[in-house]
Parts: C-alpha cells; sequence; structure tokens
C-alpha cells in the first residue's frame, strides 16, 4: 500500500470525477474523487459520523456500495481481476480506510480509519472466493460493469445486504 497523507497531492487523483475501491494492502480503501468538495461533503467524513457498507454481485463483478454520515450511497465496480495483486480472502483485514481527495487538485483532503464488522468482512471475503473462481479480461470486465449500471445506485442498494460499520477507530 502506498503511503497517503492529508494534503498530498495524488498526480492520479487529479482530473478524475468518482468513487473507486481497492483491496491493495489486505484491505479495503474507498477513494472519493470529489472536484472541489464542499464543506459539507467534508464534514461528513468526520469521525463519528455513521458508514454503511453493501455489496452488490452483478454477473463475473460486484460494485461495493458505501454511505457516509448523510451524503447519498456511492457505488464502486470491483473485481479481483483489475487489482495490482489478486487479494487473499484468508489474510485479508476488517481495516477499511475512507480517502476523500479535491479531484480539482488531486489533494487528499481527508483520510479516516474504521473497522468492518465481522459480517461486512465475511461478505467481502465470500465476494473474493466467487470471484477467484473464473478469471476476466479487461473487456469483460468493462462489459459487466456496463451491464452493471443498469441498475441505479439506489437499486443496487436495494438489492444487496447492507452492513454498518463498527465505529472503532484506529491510531494514525
Amino acid at each position: 500500500m502506498n503511503k497517503l497523507e492529508v494534503g498530498q497531492i495524488v498526480p492520479e487523483y487529479s482530473g478524475k470525477e468518482g468513487v473507486f475501491v481497492s483491496s491493495g494492502g489486505g484491505n479495503l480503501t474507498f477513494t472519493f474523487l470529489f472536484p472541489n468538495p464542499t464543506k459539507k461533503e467534508k464534514a461528513e467524513f468526520v469521525s463519528g459520523n455513521q458508514v454503511k457498507f453493501g455489496i452488490f454481485p452483478s454477473g463475473p463483478i460486484a460494485f461495493f456500495l458505501a454511505k457516509v454520515g448523510r451524503l447519498e450511497w456511492v457505488d464502486a465496480p470491483f473485481s479481483v481481476w483489475i487489482e495490482k495483486e489478486l487479494p487473499d480472502p484468508e489474510s485479508f483485514g476488517n481495516l477499511c480506510l475512507l480517502v476523500l481527495a479535491d479531484s480539482s487538485v488531486g489533494r487528499i483532503e481527508h483520510i479516516r480509519a474504521i473497522g468492518l464488522s465481522d459480517a461486512a468482512l465475511d461478505a467481502i471475503k465470500e465476494e473474493f472466493r466467487r470471484q477467484l473462481q473464473k478469471q476476466i479480461s479487461r473487456p469483460e470486465y468493462h462489459q459487466a460493469v456496463s451491464d452493471g449500471y443498469r441498475f441505479t445506485t439506489n437499486q443496487m442498494v436495494a438489492r444487496s445486504v447492507n452492513y454498518t460499520v463498527i465505529e472503532q477507530q484506529f491510531p494514525n
């Protein structure tokens, strides 16, 4: 896992918009790339605001879902086969990082470390195991993402199992 710090400029974040999820370092990371995030958006990432999480399997991929505080649910397509390293379900940890970045300049605005519930961690591991059963190519991944987006985020949430994240804070 690369070192991330608040205030750091990450060139790959600049000019992008959306939510991305990765499993690098044996933990889940949601990266929220918002151009010029508002005070309200920044405030929702503060410790103590509830975080909800869900998984919506869609063909050979899944959409990871997250709701931070009072912000709307967001979705991020995920496949183990596009990760830099294949995740090992047996050694995957319950740490989840939420990274908020200002994508207009690529600057990290906030990092929040939280613990996933045992039920959420079990669901992630099960999803990894499901995906590892059949390798897919990048074109197959892109087709699966396109197919999955026939559903809105709210429809994905309604069809998924949702978990409340443990409000445990990890030291910086």
